[in-house]
Parts: structure tokens; C-alpha cells; sequence
């Protein structure tokens, strides 16, 4: 007898679209100048970034966090430390340079909230203090993709205050932070299914 007749092959079904949320885990340097104290802060951070298929992987928004151990702050007016933790969100443009390489940057805003803890011995009293400020962010990064859903990223930004930090101590300025924060740093991002 014939064998039966062979069906014909089922079409391929498409590729799923590429999610359109990243998660990026950060680790950074911030160069920060507090009065005399000229200091390298280590950083760490993490953001959720959607990338929406409308824009075509051109535009997206992030948001996250920033903390680090703080600086240490040693001068005849003031023994402290200054520690800061800082929220953000960016509006975010993309080109693909290669198949592999790709170029962003963003423009945002942050939400710092500083505090200061030690003590003044010129004046020998307490310096506590805690402060809300806000910042204008740039930030610039070159992604290297490291498969389908991971890349690594280096960035580099600027963050512009908009109300200069200036603590005083019985009139006398005891610490005052410059108006812009540079910050250099790795991106490790991740896509979600």
C-alpha cells in the first residue's frame, strides 16, 4: 500500500518582539569636593528603563537610585560625613552604531537627599543636618551588546544643582559642595522577557 501523504510544513511562527524593559544594574565614581575635602565616592545604583516599540528602540525613559558610602569630611572647621542618596528619571535617546556597539545619552532630573553628620571643633558643637536638593542630569554612555538581552555600558554624566549646598555653622560656612557632580561609571543592563 502508498504511504499516507506527508502534510505540508507548518509555517515558521515569528520571533517574539524584544521586550521592551531593561533592568540596569550600575556601579559608579563620583568626584565630589566638599570645602577642602577633594574625594572619590564609590556608587551603586539601579534603574528600570522601557525602551517602547513605538519609538523603534530610538527613545525610552529610566528611573532608579544612587547611594554610596559617603565622604568622609577632615578640616580644622569640621570632622563629618556627608552621604547621599539620589532618585532620578531621564528621558533617553539611542543609536545603533553596529550590529553590537551602541551610543545613548539622557537628560533628567534627580531628587538628592543629603545628610550631614559630625562635628565642628572650632565652634565645639554638633553638625547634623539632613537636606532635599534637585539636580539637572546629562549623562552619555557607549553599549556593547554581550548577547540578545545583555549589554554593558560606559557612562559618563554630569549633574547640575539647582540650589547650591552650603552648610553653616553659627554664620561661618563649614562645608559648601560645588554646583556640578561628575560621575563616571559601568552599566550592566539586562532585558526582561
Amino acid at each position: 500500500s502508498a504511504p499516507p501523504p506527508l502534510s505540508p510544513p507548518s509555517p515558521a511562527k515569528p520571533a517574539p518582539a524584544p521586550s521592551p524593559w531593561r533592568v540596569h544594574a550600575m556601579a559608579a565614581f563620583r568626584r565630589l569636593s566638599a570645602g577642602p575635602t577633594r574625594a572619590v565616592e564609590p556608587r551603586l545604583g539601579v534603574a528600570l528603563a522601557l525602551w517602547p516599540a513605538r519609538f523603534g528602540g530610538h527613545g525610552g525613559i529610566a528611573v532608579g537610585a544612587w547611594s554610596g558610602p559617603g565622604v568622609a569630611i577632615d578640616s580644622a572647621d569640621l570632622l563629618a560625613r556627608f552621604t547621599g542618596l539620589t532618585l532620578f528619571a531621564a528621558a533617553r535617546g539611542r543609536l545603533a552604531l553596529s550590529r553590537r556597539l551602541a551610543f545613548d545619552a539622557g537628560a533628567g532630573v534627580s531628587l538628592h537627599a543629603t545628610g550631614l553628620d559630625g562635628f565642628s571643633p572650632v565652634h565645639r558643637v554638633a553638625a547634623r543636618t539632613t537636606r532635599l536638593n534637585t539636580s539637572i542630569d546629562l549623562d552619555a554612555a557607549v553599549a556593547v551588546s554581550l548577547g540578545p538581552r545583555t549589554e554593558l555600558a560606559l557612562d559618563l554624566a554630569a549633574s547640575a544643582a539647582l540650589r547650591r549646598q552650603r552648610y553653616l555653622i553659627g554664620g561661618t560656612p563649614v562645608l559648601e559642595l560645588p554646583a556640578v557632580e561628575l560621575r563616571a561609571g559601568l552599566e550592566l543592563r539586562v532585558a526582561l522577557r
